[in-house]
């Protein structure tokens, strides 16, 4: 992922709630035994609502992010 991210110039993000999952684990394991074959895309979705994260004050930029690379590519 972090090589396709570098050659098309997109900001990629990853995440499961539920990494440690019965089911999650076991695809996990058929995925590095090659069962399920090769992989080249991903998709999740989720329909629910989900409560506030909250709002917090601006701050400054953190160190090492390109913040106008980041709006650039989320316009």
């Amino acid at each position: 992922m972090v090589q396709a991210a570098r050659k098309y110039k997109r900001i990629v993000q990853t995440g499961t709630q539920h990494r440690s999952n019965r089911i999650t684990m076991k695809g996990i394991q058929l995925l590095h035994e090659g069962i399920i074959g090769d992989i080249y895309m991903g998709r999740g979705t989720v329909y629910r609502l989900r409560s506030s994260i909250g709002r917090v004050q601006d701050s400054p930029v953190p160190e090492g992010v390109n913040w106008d690379l980041f709006r650039d590519q989320h316009q």
